[in-house]
């Protein structure tokens, strides 16, 4: 009986298929576990190395290991250490905004988002902020690190020289001492100030000077009005922080969506600004004068505070429909898709992190991880909080049973009769002491689920007998490993078979398929 080949290659460049709906023979697979796809197939993914002495009973998506210029933190639900050279770590004893002699501990929250000046840094989780301001070593004071959970923030970001942040509760901005304030300021100005100040929502962004020291004006009214430096002689008739206004220096904007600000984040020139509803661009603009300029860049939000990552040339993001999106400094989103693969872990936390030096992302939940390469995406064994690299991969990831295992999409051959596949041949090599094997989806009905076949064991040539009928089939191949999976490269899979019926085996020819 005359025997056919296919071969499946495409399929392993590609990965995943972006989306649920593709036909029969599709160039995509439906599982990449513990395997990236690449330009010469599968291959797999790098683990992410744990640097410090012990491991972390957290909960995703803490601890955080982040990284700024002058200072590298690890972040836990309820702690910030300071992290040595030698990955030591030191906690960090945090002070009141108000009293700088009352001991204030983390308020639990969500994923953090740091601002980094380089020694000055401000780091939010969307319940508190806390604050390395270094503001008294400029005058010869004690230097304390602060922590308020007054007023809400939900993210920030440093943008040349800038503190960028927004996510607001319009209920907490103004406390009671700037209520008081904007009543005084209002009666001894010739024009009128809303002293609700009703119109800052949730959905507005806010900027400081340029350096400046009005950081914590927000908070600390008394500093808004006097400033830093006394012998300026700001006072409530002349508060620092009106002159700052007047001279556009600071300000805030709404953006042109409702819901909260989510997170602010550098690209490019400018500032992106992903809110749950919407996601805009902030741009550095001189004329008429210098402020912010805004412009709109999609109409849908994202699926968390944690549901974007990258630097500033590039950002993945997953939104809130479960799809997933990358963005350059360009500004055009391009849509990738894998709606079905992300869709699992909305309601709960992402962290995305970007591998600088291969400039692949991670895309993790508590349910899952995914690997997103330069040609499609694949699915890891590790979910990763968060990711540095140091001549190696190093970061916090929660450890899975590790395995490699591959299911391509749908084959009937191109035509809709029963067929039996025979042999399957794995272009594979891998360094490790387990069995590889394959394994096989087959059904009798487009409409019925598919079964699986048990694990046929491939041989040292990577070569399996197979004798199973159906009409449609998906071939997979699975790597078992106790410990670790490394060094797999999986390069095509060669499936051949024979027609088993001859009402519709007239018009087969007998070159080789590709997929």
């Amino acid at each position: 009986m005359q025997e056919y080949q296919l071969q499946i290659r495409e399929a392993l460049i590609n990965g995943l298929r972006p989306i649920e709906d593709v036909p029969a023979g599709s160039k995509y697979l439906v599982e990449c576990k513990g395997l990236r796809p690449g330009p010469a197939g599968l291959r797999s993914v790098e683990e992410v190395k744990n640097p410090f002495a012990s491991d972390w009973s957290e909960t995703f998506p803490f601890p955080q290991l982040l990284r700024g210029s002058e200072v590298t933190l690890l972040a836990g639900e309820d702690s910030i250490c300071q992290v040595g050279e030698d990955w030591s770590l030191e906690e960090l004893k945090l002070y009141s905004v108000s009293d700088r002699l009352e001991v204030e501990t983390v308020v639990p929250g969500g994923f953090w988002h740091m601002a980094d000046f380089g020694k000055v840094w401000v780091l939010f989780n969307g319940s508190c902020t806390v604050i390395s301001l270094k503001k008294g070593a400029v005058f010869g004071e004690e230097d304390r690190l602060m922590l308020q959970d007054a007023v809400t923030m939900n993210t920030g970001c440093s943008f040349r020289g800038r503190l960028v942040f927004g996510g607001f509760s319009p209920s907490d901005f103004w406390g009671n001492n700037w209520m008081s304030l904007w009543n005084s300021v209002s009666a001894s100005e010739d024009y009128s100030i809303d002293s609700e100040m009703s119109g800052l929502r949730k959905n507005f962004v806010a900027w400081t000077t340029i350096g400046g020291g009005d950081l914590l004006h927000v908070l600390l009214p008394d500093d808004a009005v006097k400033g830093l430096i006394k012998e300026a002689d700001h006072s409530l008739e002349e508060p620092f922080f009106l002159d700052l206004w007047r001279r556009n220096e600071a300000g805030f904007r709404p953006m042109p969506w409702s819901g909260d600000v989510l997170c602010v984040k550098q690209l490019g020139k400018g500032v992106m600004v992903y809110g749950s509803n919407g996601i805009s661009l902030l741009f550095p603009v001189v004329e008429p004068f210098p402020t912010f300029g805004l412009q709109e860049i999609a109409d849908f939000g994202i699926a968390d505070r944690g549901a974007v990552g990258g630097d500033i040339n590039q950002h993945a993001l997953t939104d809130e429909g479960g799809k997933l999106w990358t963005i350059g400094a360009d500004y055009k989103l391009q849509q990738k898709g894998y709606k079905e693969y992300f869709l699992p872990s909305l309601g709960g936390s992402f962290a995305v992190s970007l591998d600088s030096n291969e400039q692949r992302f991670y895309i993790s939940s508590a349910s899952g991880s995914f690997i997103l390469t330069e040609t499609g995406l694949g699915e890891t064994a590790q979910s990763i909080t968060s990711l540095l690299y140091e001549k190696e991969l190093v970061g916090i990831a929660d450890e899975r049973d590790i395995y490699a295992f591959v299911m391509s999409g749908a084959f009937d051959f191109g035509y809709r009769d029963l067929k039996t596949v025979t042999m399957i041949e794995v272009g594979l090599l891998y360094n490790i002491d387990a069995e590889a094997f394959a394994v096989v989806d087959f059904r009798y009905s487009k409409t019925e689920a598919f079964q699986r076949s048990a694990p046929i064991l491939l041989n040292e040539e990577g070569a399996a007998r197979v004798q199973i009928t159906a009409l449609e089939f998906r071939f997979g191949v699975l790597i078992e490993a106790v410990e670790t999976v490394k060094d797999v490269q999986i390069d095509y899979i060669n499936v051949r078979w024979q027609s088993s019926a001859a009402r519709t085996k007239r018009g087969l020819g007998a070159d080789t398929a590709n997929a």
